[in-house]
């Protein structure tokens, strides 16, 4: 459909992409939570859900933004925050008319952006690919241990006692 997006899967051995569906709506950024739950933010500043495996979208609120230019979400996979970069028109008294760049955190219940800190104008900041690095294990899994430590049989012995934390 023109003026909106299609959702595509690509092989990762042979880079092959093969159409999902068509979407209803233009997206400018995408990101995946660490469960496999894709969510996207519209044209229009609406934040949604989408089924990655049919490309059923379903709104769950408005960010209160509209994205103009080069945006980028990641989640934070350690504490799930979702971080959103963006060339954005915000509104004002006077309607849609204010152009800038923000780093923002967006409520995945919700929806709702809330800015945490302005890159400058739109036009001087931009980012467009967003990597967050983390230290989480999948949902429902273990999470990695900690101070692991070795230590070597004090006589040479071929053993070692090995401690750490859960």
């Amino acid at each position: 459909m023109p003026g909106s997006s299609a959702l595509y899967t690509i092989d990762l051995t042979t880079a092959k992409a093969v159409k999902v569906a068509d979407m209803d709506n233009f997206y400018f950024s995408l990101a995946c939570s660490y469960g496999g739950q894709l969510y996207g933010v519209t044209k229009y500043g609406n934040f949604m859900a989408i089924d990655k495996l049919t490309g059923e979208e379903t709104l769950i609120g408005k960010t209160e933004m509209r994205p103009t230019g080069d945006c980028s979400m990641e989640f934070d996979h350690t504490d799930k925050t979702l971080w959103w970069t963006m060339n954005a028109l915000v509104q004002t008294t006077g309607g849609w008319d204010t152009e800038e760049s923000y780093v923002c955190k967006i409520d995945v219940e919700t929806g709702l952006a809330t800015i945490v800190s302005m890159m400058g104008s739109a036009g001087d900041a931009s980012v467009a690919g967003l990597y967050v690095p983390f230290t989480a294990s999948a949902d429902g899994t273990p999470v990695a241990v900690s101070d692991f430590t070795v230590t070597p049989d004090p006589n040479g012995a071929c053993s070692a006692e090995l401690k750490w934390i859960n």
